[in-house]
């Protein structure tokens, strides 16, 4: 028998003893009779056929959670369709003049003009979000022409995070100043608007065109 043909005959019965034993090791015994290299061949296919089970069984969880994730996009497209998924939303005005804003004493826009998703209190001046997601908010604020001024913060969370700054000095003209920010909120986090210092005055009204003199406005962006 040549050599090439004996190490087949010695590999064809070392893969039945394998097999015969339930995918277990190789006899010692076999080991014994000079066939070591034989029985590494064997262990060595068995891990590869481990390693290639768990790869499997990996990439079966992957498509199942891709799978998922695909299934809500498209209820979210669905519902987007259809019309029954609103952004949340909001705008409100000051009624009325606010004087003598103290340090830290909330700005409350009391006169809601939208509020879609109800996230706007009228009664305390903040929106809280409905979901987690990027957010966009607007202040506008008006001064008399009587040299009053203020100083504003735009806030947020429970650490009071500053994002956004609106001040005017004192003036001898009517003015309006705005400024926009955008922000990350976690779901059931508050943004508001708070004085920075002692104001004179924020000009605010009623009526068509008087109430749109200071107002405070937010929207989401994505989430």
């Amino acid at each position: 028998m040549t050599p090439s043909l004996a190490n087949t005959c010695k590999l064809a019965f070392m893969f039945c003893v394998y097999t015969a034993r339930g995918g277990g090791y190789v006899d010692k015994r076999l080991l014994l009779q000079g066939e070591p290299d034989l029985a590494q061949l064997v262990h060595t296919m068995k891990t590869e056929i481990d390693t290639l089970s768990s790869t499997v069984r990996n990439l079966s969880n992957t498509v199942h959670n891709l799978t998922t994730t695909n299934q809500a996009q498209e209820e979210k497209i669905k519902a987007l369709e259809a019309g029954s998924y609103n952004l949340p939303a909001f705008m409100a005005a000051l009624s009325g003049d606010l004087l003598h804003c103290s340090p830290n004493q909330h700005v409350v826009f009391d006169n809601v003009i939208l509020n879609v998703g109800d996230v706007y209190n009228s009664l305390n001046g903040f929106f809280r979000a409905p979901v987690s997601g990027t957010y966009q908010f607007s202040l506008t604020l008006s001064e008399p022409n009587n040299g009053g001024q203020y100083h504003v913060l735009i806030r947020k969370g429970k650490s009071s995070t500053i994002i956004g700054f609106l001040f005017s000095d004192q003036s001898t003209l009517w003015a309006q100043r705005s400024t926009s920010v955008l922000t990350q909120l976690a779901v059931g986090e508050d943004v508001w608007v708070s004085c920075l210092q002692n104001e004179t005055h924020i000009a605010g009204g009623a009526g068509n065109v008087y109430k749109y003199f200071s107002h405070f406005s937010g929207f989401l962006v994505s989430h």
